[in-house]
């Protein structure tokens, strides 16, 4: 079963980068946080035997 909890602070992290992406205008980097956020946390839920989040995403 999926750690919800650190899903939860894992994705709210994720949005509280791409918000500051956002206030700096970098609106490609901000879609890109979100998007890789997204992916691993879904495939994080879908392979529920993994406890480990991937590392943080970062704006490329």
């Amino acid at each position: 079963m999926p750690n919800y909890r650190k899903l939860y602070f894992y994705l709210f992290n994720a949005m509280t980068d791409a918000l500051n992406e956002i206030e700096a205008c970098n609106y490609g980097r901000a879609k890109n946080l979100l998007l890789r956020a997204q992916i691993l946390a879904e495939e994080n839920v879908i392979d529920a035997d993994s406890d480990a989040l991937p590392p943080k995403p970062t704006a490329e």
